[in-house]
């Protein structure tokens, strides 16, 4: 009995240290920092077993776009929440010298996981999911390509607020600062990630302490923007917006 109590404890302890954080920037894309970075998550496509711990790190400042929400959505419908799905709700990161908040689902699923941020405001003057702020956990077969320009073409933003846990994802905590940034030894790596330890990680809602992030990390403003699919549009000449309130 004894032994076997113990078997079961070491082979818990080997579970927890095997478990991967997969850290996710919000609010940047690929060519972050820069003065032209466009809104989006970096990366986008996070692969992730069952287990896994997917870190969204808010490190962008209201000022700059910020203020974002990581909500679950569908593949068919990129820019509206699912019923049951996952919503961080509301991150607002108002000082570019303090520790970014991060939020930190555990995956319970292989099957694809979609995600975007619900927020309406822009330098662009759009919503973010149609800017690209989409992504998705195990993608599968399917085509990020056809996701995002789903997303770019949505005509409908919804902001439902959910619960933390939803379908493939669960979390007991909501977004708070844990610390400084995790180690981002580079901002432009795709993935992200590393191995937790188990003096570091805990079931459910993680976090751990790190380094600071590197010189060339800026946490500051995006003096200008830019997108790919054209000039700023009109965009409440074309969208519905769903529970709309939106904090400033």
């Amino acid at each position: 009995m004894f032994v076997s109590a113990l078997i079961a404890a070491g082979s818990a302890v080997l579970m927890v240290s095997a478990q991967t954080i997969h850290q996710v920037l919000v609010g940047a894309s690929a060519g972050f920092p820069s003065d032209t970075a466009e809104l989006g998550f970096e990366p986008s496509i996070v692969t992730a077993n069952v287990g896994d711990i997917v870190q969204f790190i808010f490190a962008d400042t209201p000022d700059a776009a910020g203020n974002h929400s990581v909500t679950q959505s569908s593949f068919a419908t990129p820019c509206e929440a699912i019923p049951g799905g996952f919503d961080s709700g509301w991150v607002f990161n108002d000082d570019p010298n303090s520790p970014a908040p991060t939020w930190n689902p555990t995956i319970t699923t292989s099957a694809p996981v979609w995600f975007y941020c619900k927020q309406l405001k822009s330098f662009a003057g759009a919503p973010h999911c149609p800017l690209h702020m989409v992504g998705v956990i195990n993608i599968g077969a399917k085509s990020f390509d056809n996701f995002a320009g789903a997303a770019s073409t949505a005509t409908t933003v919804v902001q439902t607020e959910g619960p933390l846990s939803g379908v493939g994802a669960f979390a007991t905590a909501a977004p708070n600062v844990v610390g400084p940034l995790q180690s981002l030894l580079n901002p432009f790596a795709t993935p992200l990630s590393q191995t937790a330890s188990p003096s570091s990680s805990t079931q459910g809602s993680h976090s751990h302490s790190s380094s600071a992030p590197p010189s060339n990390f800026r946490t500051g403003n995006h003096r200008r923007y830019s997108r790919r699919d054209g000039p700023p549009f009109d965009w409440r000449a074309r969208f519905m917006v769903v529970d709309a309130q939106t904090p400033s």
